[in-house]
């Protein structure tokens, strides 16, 4: 993608090329380049016709067919129009704070009651939008370049969505950047397990597709076995999920033999995988597994190859080209190797700070480089090693704890199939550590926190709790706070 481009530009370029090669596969619907991009076209035109204008802030709530949100998100591109994902996983609260945030004036759902705030307009689109035989007025793409064309937001893992505006420029700057092993080719086929209504989901998809490949639609089922089945009826040749869904695939898995040894590449985006759950996904689903630890605020930062998890599998493998990375201590002095210090970088495609709101880009941008408020090490060989994030290390009694060294501990012990370690405010202690785990059946808790005892000392969680699952955001994030609440109030309970 040329940095002038707008990010629409390569999809109808593969239409013109390639008009009868498949852009999309939806259940047993397949449509070519040439239809996709008609239907893009149209849906463009359908859009100006409800009123929305170039520089149009506008949120796109996601639900429906995988068609018609990447027909929206690629027709608000190629109008000029400034798209934000909202998600119908969300509250209402959530999604109101961030049409604040953003300044959205229009929202396109599929239900008419999208207007969350006062001055908001609802857009419903029409089936009609979407048939790529109905007749089409192709247009001109409004210019890319510096125009903005996307405001993501933050998970909110760590306080109030961040809202930050990405151009047409950026997007090309970032996607230059990524391996070529991520490029997925004409005549290659690519799925999500990212739902389109999440951001990331969709733009890996609208990449793939300004790259000549086919994007395969998730199935619209929770089915493991639906979900496993489609990749294998379309000859899926890249995969892209986050660690929670592998922890819901491996148990599908067989224990011998390799589920699908045609897939050439799947990337794990999001969170660190256990060592446990990566060896397993390795041995019985692909070896070719790519793990990669990134940004909003800037794309991918670092990527983790096959060869560099064998050997470390808790790597996030090298910084990625173009791009310059530190690790420094808390005066902004580089820190040497091995020694654990503050992740800070700069690169093209990176924005400059957020969106209204002046104190916690201050925080994030100094002097050029970008914080993203994550710890790590790097080794020698110049393999970074994350330990955690700034705001999620423990102080207890100055003694500075990372919850991953909790964790790493208590995923050792076989009665635990998963783990997260969060902390308990404390008069005496500053943070008090404590941890939930999910255990196996007939496991014993109260031998997970001898486990822990032994093997930590003074680092030991306080408190360890059984619960059935962690609570994650879409991405496999742990939400530690929530945690905090949760215990906070069953302590409050106990002791009335």
């Amino acid at each position: 993608m040329n940095p002038a481009d707008n990010v629409a530009d390569a999809l109808h370029g593969w239409a013109n090329r390639t008009p009868a090669e498949i852009a999309l596969i939806e259940d047993e619907r397949f449509l070519t380049y040439r239809d996709f991009d008609n239907i893009v076209w149209r849906t463009a035109a359908a859009l100006r016709t409800a009123g929305l204008r170039p520089g149009t802030v506008t949120g796109v709530l996601g639900g429906g067919d995988s068609t018609r949100q990447l027909a929206i998100g690629l027709a608000l591109a190629r109008m000029g129009a400034i798209q934000v994902a909202l998600s119908r996983e969300d509250t209402i609260e959530r999604n109101e704070a961030i049409v604040r945030a953003t300044g959205i004036r229009a929202i396109v759902s599929s239900t008419p009651d999208a207007a969350l705030s006062s001055g908001v307009t609802a857009i419903v689109p029409d089936r009609t939008w979407f048939d790529p035989g109905a007749p089409v007025e192709m247009g001109r793409a409004a210019p890319g370049g510096d125009n903005i064309w996307l405001i993501n937001h933050s998970s909110g893992t760590t306080g109030r969505p961040k809202a930050m505006a990405i151009s047409h420029a950026m997007e090309a700057a970032r996607i230059a950047r990524q391996p070529p092993e991520f490029i997925c080719r004409p005549g290659e086929r690519f799925m999500s397990m990212t739902a389109f209504d999440f951001w990331l989901g969709r733009s890996r998809a609208i990449r793939c597709l300004g790259e000549g490949g086919t994007v395969v639609a998730m199935p619209q089922t929770t089915s493991v076995a639906e979900i496993l089945a489609t990749i294998d009826r379309h000859n899926v040749t890249h995969l892209t999920c986050a660690p929670a869904n592998l922890h819901n695939l491996l148990p599908n898995l067989p224990e011998d033999g390799l589920r699908f040894p045609r897939l050439r590449i799947l990337r794990v985006s999001g969170a660190a995988l256990p060592e446990r759950v990566l060896n397993g996904i390795r041995q019985r689903l692909s070896p070719h597994v790519y793990t990669n630890y990134g940004a909003n605020e800037a794309g991918a930062i670092t990527v983790a190859i096959p060869d560099m998890l064998a050997r470390h599998p808790d790597t996030v493998g090298r910084p990625v080209p173009d791009i310059d990375f530190e690790l420094v201590d808390d005066h902004g002095q580089r820190v040497g190797i091995g020694e654990t210090g503050h992740v800070r970088m700069r690169s093209p495609g990176m924005i400059g700070g957020y969106l209204n709101d002046a104190e916690a880009s201050a925080i994030a941008f100094r002097d050029g480089w970008f914080y993203p408020g994550d710890l790590a090490t790097i080794d020698i060989d110049g393999l970074v090693f994350l330990k955690g994030r700034t705001d999620d290390v423990l102080n207890v009694e100055g003694m500075l704890v990372s919850p991953q060294e909790i964790e790493q501990v208590l995923l050792e012990h076989p009665a635990v199939a998963d783990a997260a370690a969060f902390r308990l405010p404390s008069e005496r202690r500053q943070d008090m550590p404590a941890a939930a785990v999910v255990l196996r059946d007939g496991a014993s808790l109260q031998a997970v926190k001898l486990h822990c005892d032994q093997k930590l000392g003074r680092r030991s969680p306080v408190y360890v709790i059984a619960v059935h699952s962690l609570p994650r955001n879409r991405m496999g994030k742990v939400l530690r706070r929530e945690l905090t609440r949760a215990t906070l109030a069953a302590l409050n309970r106990r002791e009335q």
